[in-house]
């Protein structure tokens, strides 16, 4: 999967344009994201992702997805939900069973990695 450099369906004239802004790979934000986990992402053939994470940092995502709730979506009213989808592509309840599968594995691994 090629996250860097232009879309393959983009015109010429677009990459003419933004030929100079466009990343060609990843680079420090001096932001929170330099501290996020990194992790390994896989394209599977039926067009899902896969991405394999350094055991432990489940929490940390579950985490990141709750702050983030926390920010676009305080009061889980329409409006927010609109927001949510929006910015995210995913509704509030796709996003926090995501948070709750990512917090069952890692309570799962933690226990299968202490016996």
């Amino acid at each position: 999967m090629n996250l860097f450099g232009f879309p393959p369906n983009m015109s010429e004239e677009n990459r003419w344009r933004y030929r100079e802004v466009m990343p060609t790979e990843a680079r420090k934000t001096d932001t929170a994201w330099n501290e996020m986990p990194k992790f390994n992402a896989e394209l599977l053939p039926d067009g899902r992702v896969a991405y394999v994470l350094a055991r432990g940092e489940l929490s940390i995502f579950a985490g990141a997805i709750d702050e983030m709730l926390e920010n676009l979506a305080p009061r889980r009213n329409e409006s927010d939900h609109a927001e949510v989808r929006l910015v995210m592509g995913a509704d509030i309840e796709e996003l926090e069973a995501l948070r709750d599968e990512l917090r069952r594995l890692d309570w799962k691994t933690r226990l299968n990695g202490s016996s």
